[in-house]
């Protein structure tokens, strides 16, 4: 068995979610850069 700890379980759902934000934004505004996402537009 894998003992995960919370401070590991913190770090991997951050990653995760940092993650999906990025993908999200990215599928929901496929023509934009990802060096000029802004906001609204």
């Amino acid at each position: 068995m894998i003992v995960i700890d919370a401070p590991l379980i913190f770090a991997l759902s951050s990653m995760i979610a940092a993650v999906a934000s990025l993908i999200w934004a990215i599928r929901r505004d496929p023509k934009s850069d990802l060096g000029s996402v802004k906001d609204g537009s």
